[in-house]
Order: structure tokens, then sequence, then C-alpha cells
């Protein structure tokens, strides 16, 4: 019930920030159980990225998150969209190397969403959104990718291939069947920002 109550909080919280900018400034903060708001434009869409922080690591991803949330808005259709995180979760308690006063009976994010990037894409001459989720490591499924539209549609992700080895048949499909579906929207890297809600130095 508490685990129920804390995300609806959040829910909540998200939508204030939603509609009132100023606010956002007011939460958006480092170091320990705070809530960091990220806002980007890309062509139509305003994306904005809330992260919990549980508390900071050392290491990279830097962030240890038990809730992520996206919220994308189209200014044209006025269309809003709330994503949750699709990162598959663990129990923060099980890992040696996390603080397990601080993670006790979380479920804890094992990818984090560490840059948002914006396209254009030459085939349609529309903008599209593309999430970098990262987990810390150097591997070949240590980071997944989800393409959205402008409307916040998932239109292409790579992530089935953190589940399998790498080089296996299944994974070397995913990989090729992202590749092939990527290259045929053409798109053009417009910007791209990188989300560290523990890094303190914000200039």
């Amino acid at each position: 019930m508490r685990r129920v109550c804390e995300v609806l909080a959040f829910i909540i919280l998200l939508f204030l920030n939603f509609l009132n900018p100023l606010y956002a400034e007011t939460i958006e903060s480092v170091g320990e159980n705070t809530e960091h708001l990220t806002e980007f434009i890309c062509g139509n869409a305003i994306v904005k990225v809330l992260t919990h922080c549980v508390y900071c690591e050392d290491l990279p991803p830097f962030c240890v998150s038990d809730k992520q949330y996206i919220v994308l808005k189209n200014i044209l259709s006025d269309r809003k969209q709330i994503l949750l995180s699709s990162s598959p979760t663990y129990a923060g308690e099980k890992y040696a190397f996390l603080n397990k006063e601080k993670v006790k009976g979380k479920r804890i994010l094992q990818y984090l969403i560490v840059e948002v990037s914006c396209y254009k894409a030459k085939t349609d001459n529309k903008y599209y959104i593309e999430l970098s989720y990262y987990n810390g490591g150097n591997c070949e499924q240590c980071e997944y990718f989800e393409l959205y539209n402008d409307e916040g549609k998932l239109i292409l992700t790579d992530r089935e291939k953190i589940f399998y080895k790498p080089k296996s048949f299944q994974f070397n499909k995913i990989l090729k069947k992202y590749a092939l579906e990527y290259k045929k929207f053409k798109l053009e890297g417009i910007k791209n920002l990188e989300i560290n809600p523990c890094r303190r130095d914000k200039s």
C-alpha cells in the first residue's frame, strides 16, 4: 500500500511540474531522495524526464533510481503522453555494491534514461525523439534505445536484446532488425541532452 501511495504521489508531482514550469525549477536538486526534472524540446514536442534518485553512487549511471517517468506533449495537437520507464527492476538489497539501508524494500531500475536525442527524418520531414537507456556497464547489452514520434508513440526499440547473450542468434537478429528499420528513417541529428541527476556542476 505504501508503494502504491509513493507512485501516486510521484505521478501527481509529475502533473504539477508539467503544468507549472516555475514549480519544476524548485524541485530540481541534487543528492539523496530527490526528484530531478529535465526538459527537452524537439520540433513540436516538449519532453520532460522526471527521475527519482534514492541516492547517488560514484560510478555510472550514478543515480540509484526507483522511478523514472517521461512526459511528452505535442504543441500542435496538445496531446500528452506519460511514459513509464521500460527498464527491468530488481530488489535493491540483493546487490552488495548498493547501500542496503537506503534501498531496502525498493525496486531499483536496472537501466536509466541517460540521454534524450532529437532527430529529423529525411523521409517524412518529421521529428523523432530517442531515449538512451544505460546500466553503467561496458557491454553490448548494457544499453538500449527507444525511438518515439512527436506524439509519444513508440516506433522502434532494441530493448529485447538485453535478455539474450551477446552474439547469440536471437541477440544478433534483434540488432540486425533494429539497424535496418532505423536506417529507413534517414534520421538527421538535431541535438541531444545528457541526463545526470547526480551531477553537481550544472554549468
